[in-house]
C-alpha cells in the first residue's frame, strides 16, 4: 500500500514538474513585460464583465418612463462625498470611469419603511438615506443604481444593527422633468466635449488620446485638485479636458508626485501609439 502511495506521489509530482518547465520554456519566449501587461489587462476585463453583472442585475432607482439610456449615465454635476450640502444636486457617477454607463453600484443596507432606505457605496465609501422613493420589491443586500438626478435635503440619524448612531445624508429623487432637463444639458455638454476632443485630435496630425484615459481627479500640491481627461503632456505643462468640454493647462511640477508620474506614463504610451501607426 505504501508502495503504492509513493509511486503515486512521484508520478504527481515528474507531472507538475513537468507542466511547470512547460509553462516556463514558454514564457521565455514573451517580450519583456508582456505576460505583465497581459495579466492587467485581463484584470481589467474581468473588472469590467463584474462591474457589467452587478450593474445588470442592480435594481434601477428612476422617475422616468421610459428608463433612460443608462450607459449615458454621465453629468456635470457629480456628487463628491466630501462636498455634500444642504442643497446638493447631482448624479452618482462613478468617476473612475468603470462599469457600464459609470453608474455607482449601492448596496441596500437596510430597508427603513415604505418610503425610505439607506444605501452604501464602496467607490464613495458612504452611506446615504435615500427617502420618497417606493421601497417595494426591494430588499437588504441588494445592489441599486440611482439612475436620476437628486438633492440633498438634510441629515438624518439612524441606529445600525450594532446599536450605534449614525447621522447620514439624505436624498431625494428631483422630478422627472427636472431630471430630464439636466440630462439634456448633460448630453449637449458632452457633444461639446467629443467635438474639443476631435479638434484636439486633429490639431495633432490624427493622433488620438488614450481610448482608457477617463476623467480622473488631478491632485495639486497645495492642496487642491482639478478634475479633466489626459490630452498630453508637453513642454512640462499637462493638457486635461474638462467633462464641459473646456481645455485647460496644469504646470506638471505642480502635481503631486504619483499624478505626475500618471501624466508621464500616460504620455508614453500616447507617444507609442503614435509611433506604432507610424510605422505600419
Amino acid at each position: 500500500m505504501i508502495s503504492k502511495i509513493a509511486k503515486l506521489s512521484f508520478l504527481v509530482t515528474t507531472t507538475l514538474l513537468s507542466i511547470s518547465c512547460r509553462v516556463h520554456a514558454q514564457s521565455a519566449t514573451l517580450p519583456a513585460g508582456s505576460a505583465s501587461n497581459a495579466l492587467q489587462k485581463y484584470n481589467y476585463e474581468q473588472l469590467l464583465l463584474d462591474q457589467q453583472r452587478a450593474f445588470e442585475s442592480a435594481k434601477k432607482i428612476t422617475l422616468l418612463s421610459p428608463p433612460p439610456d443608462v450607459n449615458k449615465c454621465k453629468s456635470s454635476k457629480v456628487i463628491k462625498a466630501n462636498s455634500i450640502n444642504s442643497g446638493t444636486i447631482g448624479r452618482f457617477v462613478n468617476e473612475a470611469g468603470v462599469g457600464p454607463g459609470n453608474c455607482l453600484i449601492f448596496d441596500i443596507v437596510s430597508i427603513a419603511d415604505k418610503q425610505n432606505m439607506i444605501l452604501y457605496s464602496p467607490s464613495l465609501k458612504t452611506t446615504i438615506w435615500l427617502e420618497g422613493y417606493p421601497t417595494d420589491g426591494f430588499a437588504d443586500g441588494q445592489k441599486t443604481v440611482i439612475i436620476d438626478y437628486v438633492t440633498a435635503t438634510e441629515t438624518k440619524t439612524y441606529t445600525t444593527i450594532l446599536g450605534a448612531s449614525s447621522t447620514v445624508w439624505a436624498f431625494k429623487l428631483m422630478s422627472k422633468e427636472e431630471t430630464q432637463r439636466r440630462m439634456n444639458e448633460d448630453a449637449a455638454a458632452h457633444a461639446r466635449w467629443e467635438e474639443e476632443l476631435s479638434k484636439f485630435a486633429a490639431s495633432k496630425n490624427g493622433s488620438k488620446p488614450q481610448p482608457e484615459s477617463a476623467m480622473k481627479i488631478w491632485k495639486l500640491k497645495n492642496g487642491k485638485s482639478v478634475e479633466g481627461r489626459f490630452l498630453e503632456l508637453k513642454n512640462g505643462n499637462l493638457q486635461i479636458l474638462d467633462r464641459n468640454g473646456k481645455q485647460s493647462s496644469i504646470k506638471s511640477s505642480s502635481l503631486i508626485d504619483a499624478d505626475r508620474n500618471h501624466a508621464i506614463q500616460q504620455q508614453k504610451e500616447s507617444n507609442k501609439t503614435k509611433g506604432d501607426k507610424a510605422s505600419k
